[in-house]
């Protein structure tokens, strides 16, 4: 199977359903429009295009000359995007009104007693008389979560391929904490019962592994907005008020001076009993060194949600699987591992060979 496609299927369904409370959304084709060609796409794969080619807008040129030209849909290309962006949110509204309409009705308890996100808001005075405020919560909350899961689970499977050892070890912090019980049983282990929310709250290396994963390949590459104040920091750097800024995760995580070899996959930098967990001059690393998510008021909305979910399934996925990795020049290194973040505007496909695990080879 194609890994990077099964996760984005995977991880959508789940947030359809926090977002929605239904399962069958995951099923929905939405029309997108570009180059005058309309192609049916999933709710992801509309998002996703959306989203790249908001960010490839952002970059213009003209823009940093002339910003005021950004509310300004002047080619046909920002015409398509206008048009696919009232797409997406008049499908929003409409699940907003059926949603109210149920809240009236006798499906009432149903929502009230499990809610998910659009229940919440519409229990909430801020947004409850506000449906274009809700759908910009929903849409965001469908990009930080979706598109973090997708690349971080994505990336942590191919780089568990591609270091054997890191997946031995791993799979005994599982069996250890969560499946000693299940070595000699034929059965598929049911992960819904095995792993629950207190329970993987003890799985530190799986962890390590999720944040190696996101620091050597944050989901979004950079990350930027606009300077609201004039300061002058201590190096002498001034910014202005409406200064643009832009934040290299991707070169701040992978920066020689903080981080052991950070080309390579070591989760062992986030135990506090490794040597590689301080810089390679043996003091403590910048704590600006590791933010995928960056941080105070403005951290990503998706951050708790997808350490808690990745929790779940990279955990719940291995207990029952084995994932190979189909090409072995990413293992020799013949091959460079192909990236996979929120930037790119087409996902690569990488192939995975599955089979039932044998939890008795990891003891």
């Amino acid at each position: 199977m194609d890994i990077v496609k099964e996760m984005g299927e995977l991880h959508m369904r789940i947030i359809l359903v926090s977002a929605f409370g239904l399962t069958n959304l995951n099923q929905v084709r939405l029309p997108y429009e570009q180059n005058g060609v309309v192609k049916e796409l999933s709710i992801d794969q509309f998002l996703r295009k959306c989203t790249s080619f908001m960010l490839f807008r952002a970059g213009r040129k003209i823009f940093s000359v002339i910003p005021y030209l950004m509310f300004f849909y002047y080619s046909s290309a920002d015409r398509e995007y206008k048009r696919n962006i009232k797409c997406i949110r008049d499908f929003c509204e409409k699940i907003i009104i059926e949603r109210k309409q149920q809240l009236e009705g006798p499906e009432k308890d149903k929502f009230v007693n499990n809610p998910d996100l659009l229940t919440i808001l519409l229990s909430d005075d801020m947004f409850k008389n506000n449906n274009k405020a809700m759908i910009d919560e929903i849409i965001t909350f469908f990009l930080a979560g979706s598109f973090t899961l997708r690349s971080v689970n994505s990336n942590m499977f191919m780089y568990l391929g591609m270091n054997p050892d890191v997946n031995q070890k791993l799979m005994k912090e599982l069996i250890e904490t969560h499946l000693k019980d299940f070595i000699d049983d034929s059965k598929p282990i049911d992960t819904e019962k095995v792993y629950t929310f207190e329970s993987v709250e003890n799985l530190k290396y799986f962890v390590n592994c999720f944040y190696e994963s996101l620091r050597i390949e944050p989901p979004t590459v950079a990350s930027g907005g606009v300077y609201t104040e004039d300061q002058t920091f201590p190096s002498g750097l001034k910014v202005k008020k409406g200064d643009l800024f832009v934040i290299n995760m991707q070169s701040m995580q992978n920066d020689a001076n903080e981080w052991f070899s950070p080309e390579k996959f070591m989760p062992e930098r986030f135990d506090s009993n490794s040597p590689y967990y301080k810089r390679p001059d043996g003091n403590k690393r910048n704590p600006f060194s590791f933010n995928p998510f960056l941080g105070g008021k403005r951290i990503c909305l998706g951050k708790t949600f997808a350490e808690i979910v990745a929790k779940f399934v990279v955990p719940a996925l291995l207990s029952r699987f084995t994932f190979e990795l189909v090409d072995q020049d990413y293992i020799t290194g013949v091959k460079e591992k192909p990236k996979v973040n929120l930037d790119l505007d087409e996902d690569p496909v990488v192939l995975i060979k599955i089979n039932r695990v044998n939890l008795k080879k990891y003891m």
